[in-house]
């Protein structure tokens, strides 16, 4: 399984600004953060430990059940201006928000509770950055 998760994803006339990324496979166990300090992006990488990368991946499947915006990646339905893309061989998955002006009215709605549950998986794919050094 590889996750990517980016924060800074909604933009305008002004594209946006990622201010960090995190990604980690779970086969290589290798997990990556940039972060942007003082303008210029820094990335630090390291390795996850086993028994973080088995909880990881119990919280990152539990996407597996939320929605995500139709049309693909036309708006930010989760309101967190971050982006998490799952890619794994028994699911593919991923939120988002659209380049440039280009913006639709979202399809879906989602309740609060599916709002907390990506949020949290979040947090939790956020805090893994700390294993990057």
């Amino acid at each position: 399984m590889r996750v990517t998760l980016t924060e800074g994803i909604c933009g305008g006339f002004v594209p946006p600004k990622v201010r960090r990324i995190v990604q980690f496979d779970t086969t290589s166990k290798l997990v990556e953060e940039t972060i942007l300090q003082d303008e210029e992006y820094v990335t630090k990488s390291g390795k996850l430990p086993d028994e973080v990368t088995s909880a990881l991946v119990k919280k990152v499947e539990r996407l597996r059940h939320l929605p995500t915006e139709l049309p693909p990646f036309s708006s930010d339905i989760y309101g967190l201006d971050t982006s998490i893309i799952v890619e794994a061989d028994d699911f593919q998955w991923g939120n988002g928000a659209p380049q440039g002006c280009a913006w639709s009215e979202p399809m879906v709605t989602i309740s609060s509770e599916q709002k907390n549950e990506f949020q949290e998986t979040a947090q939790e794919i956020l805090a893994v950055g700390r294993f990057a050094q």
